[in-house]
């Protein structure tokens, strides 16, 4: 079974969108798991898991595809609470993990993300 890990925020609508189209493509593609989860959760950093596939909005794509890890910037930090999912991201690669994002653009509409989702997974 394959994890797609979905990261977003809830009450933030701009950045909700990978949790909208993890839950629209939950049960849908066999063998795919959607997981909600958020950086404070610890299903990133799962021991025995060698590849991970992250699906989130990420900033100036214009469709839905595959991002390098090292693509992602992160944000500007001042304190431990200002981390982001692309700093645990590329912890991680440094680490020797693999790690697959799936990134939507921003604003995109959740039926047309998902659809783009679901054939990217399918055919990789």
């Amino acid at each position: 079974m394959i994890k797609v890990l979905c990261f977003g925020n809830q009450n933030f609508k701009a950045d909700s969108l990978a949790l909208e189209v993890g839950r629209k493509l939950k049960n849908k593609i066999k063998q795919v798991e959607f997981v909600e989860c958020g950086i404070d959760d610890d299903f990133i950093f799962e021991s025995g898991r060698d590849s991970t596939i992250v699906l989130d909005v990420v900033e100036g794509l214009e469709r839905v595809r595959f991002v390098e890890v090292d693509e992602l910037k992160t944000a500007r930090t001042v304190t431990a609470h200002d981390l982001d999912v692309a700093f645990y991201l590329k912890l991680l690669a440094k680490e020797g993990k693999r790690i697959r994002v799936i990134g939507i653009p921003r604003g995109m509409e959740v039926k047309k993300a998902a659809k783009d989702v679901e054939a990217l997974l399918t055919i990789s």
